[in-house]
């Protein structure tokens, strides 16, 4: 039941996350303003948060251990991401971080 639970948490916050982190990304002119920015990029950095907390929740609670670690490198994904992120490529790594919470979204959904 927890598992259920925190799956349904976890997808909500993913998508969401998705949808707002995608509109940054290929949208940047609708943030210029920084009063406009400032509670968006909040609101974005708390459901990154939430992404990686619900993550390691999942971690916890998944019963197979392949699937443990596979969560566990798609919960510790922006960290990684963060470590080789230049302001060159940032679009990119943008794109490959998106990429990765859809990842994240589907692998739960099917196990």
């Amino acid at each position: 039941m927890y598992l259920m639970i925190s799956k349904y948490i976890f997808v909500s916050i993913s998508i969401l996350l998705t949808i707002l982190f995608s509109l940054r990304t290929f949208l940047p002119n609708l943030f210029k303003d920084s009063k406009k920015n400032s509670p968006f990029m909040a609101l974005l950095g708390g459901l990154f948060i939430a992404y990686i907390f619900f993550g390691f929740v999942l971690c916890v609670l998944i019963p197979i251990m392949k699937f443990k670690f596979i969560m566990l490198i798609f919960t510790l994904s922006p960290f990684i991401i963060g470590k080789l992120v230049t302001y060159k490529k940032l679009k990119f790594y943008s794109i490959f971080q998106l990429f990765c919470v859809i990842l994240s979204v589907i692998f739960i959904i099917l196990i």
